[in-house]
């Protein structure tokens, strides 16, 4: 069997955490926590600090970013019935969100029959003629293609917390690839909507 190995270094230029980049869809989102059904319309946000290296990227580390984020989270919440107030004191709920990048790899393996490749027996003409056993044919073996894909992926822990308790009512995680290309509003629209699709409705106290 012929191998072939080769590296596809996705050296990516990044701007932001990814939402939409590529073609293949590589999302995904974990319903972490619901312990209670989340009670309460209005909300206020609350700043997080960092914890993690994976939190202090320039990219994601900045005010340009964080305001996108939260407009992407604000217009989610608004669909689902929330409303959002400036004074956190009179606010049901306290929403939350945490954001981080790293750099992880994986191995693909892809097998590909020769073009021109016959099989031998069971009446198909090969190497040892009609019927004659089975065989690779005279082209040989299938490639095996064998390529290391380099990749960043970011994720989306998304909080919201009792306003007057701090307990926590509710939380999802975002996870996805990430490229120069994924920081626009529009794609951070998409992933908030995306993160909060299982979130209940708002629901008076």
């Amino acid at each position: 069997m012929k191998i072939r190995h080769w590296a596809a270094g996705a050296a990516l230029g990044l701007a932001g955490l990814t939402l939409a980049g590529c073609a293949t869809d590589y999302s995904s989102v974990t319903v972490m926590a619901e312990p209670t059904p989340v009670s309460g319309v209005t909300y206020a946000w609350k700043a997080l600090p960092m914890q993690t290296p994976q939190e202090a990227n320039p990219a994601i580390d900045n005010d340009i970013f964080r305001q996108r984020v939260q407009a992407a989270v604000d217009s989610a919440l608004t669909a689902k019935g929330y409303r959002r107030v400036a004074d956190a004191g009179s606010a049901d709920l306290v929403v939350a969100y945490r954001v981080g990048i790293q750099q992880k790899s994986k191995t693909e393996v892809t097998t590909m029959p020769s073009s021109s490749m016959y099989m031998g027996g069971m009446g198909m003409h090969g190497r040892y003629g009609y019927g004659g056993g089975w065989g690779w044919g005279m082209y040989g073996a299938p490639e095996t293609s064998v390529r290391q894909i380099d990749y960043t992926e970011g994720g989306l822990l998304f909080d919201i917390m009792d306003a007057k308790t701090g307990k926590l009512e509710w939380r999802a995680l975002y996870k996805n690839r990430v490229d120069a290309k994924s920081a626009s509003q529009e794609s951070l629209n998409a992933a908030a909507t995306k993160t909060l699709t299982a979130l209940p409705p708002a629901r008076a106290l």
